[in-house]
């Protein structure tokens, strides 16, 4: 009897503790709420940190003005010696239409040039007298800047010299040589009637007139 009478007494002492262990509702912590203004002051980088980034895209900046500083003239270099190429194919090509046109229309066509005013352009022989072609092939082409051009042995009318191209196909010879930067040049020449105009470095030009 007094076996169960102990039993029963630690059985309601552990429910009394249970009980004062138990979480009342009232005791809970209230949960933290975060303003905007906080949200944003948490957020925000330092301006020690800005700084430092300025100060990095500055640097950056520094050394690609540096380099672009060192390789600006090997790429004006570059430009220049495509400009002269460039400018020897256009009036290869410009030949090559007036000797085709010549012999096609059965007129005779002159590629003119003023050394002083560095331009080019094409003619056409029309009831005696040479005007000026109406299409893209006539326009007046001016040489850049930094190109000049010196004409040996072409014919000669007024201030400008021509190359005429005559309905048989045969070609006023003489030489146009283009001079660029640094004194590079280009020769574009003909050496016969019967040629045709072609491109020579300064080597190759002298060799031919030795020829």
């Amino acid at each position: 009897m007094n076996y169960v009478t102990s039993d029963m007494f630690r059985s309601n002492s552990n429910i009394s503790e249970s009980r004062g262990h138990t979480e009342n509702p009232r005791q809970r912590p209230l949960a933290t709420h975060h303003s905007p203004l906080a949200t944003a002051s948490a957020t925000h980088h330092s301006p020690l940190a800005t700084g430092f980034t300025l100060i990095e895209l500055i640097l950056v900046m520094l050394i690609l003005t540096t380099i672009l500083g060192m390789a600006g003239p090997s790429l004006r270099g570059f430009f220049a010696r495509h400009q002269i190429d460039d400018t020897a194919a256009r009036i290869i090509a410009l030949t090559q239409f007036a000797q085709s046109q010549a012999i096609c229309e059965g007129r005779t066509y002159r590629l003119n040039f003023d050394e002083s005013r560095k331009t080019y352009w094409l003619t056409v022989q029309d009831q005696g007298a040479y005007r000026d072609l109406y299409t893209e092939w006539g326009r007046v082409f001016m040489l850049a800047p930094d190109i000049s051009m010196q004409l040996w042995d072409l014919d000669r009318e007024g201030l400008r010299h021509y190359v005429e191209f005559n309905a048989l196909g045969r070609t006023t010879p003489g030489t146009i040589q283009l001079i660029g930067p640094k004194g590079r040049t280009r020769n574009v020449m003909c050496r016969s009637a019967t040629e045709a105009f072609a491109v020579w470095d300064d080597k190759e030009a002298t060799y031919a007139s030795e020829i």
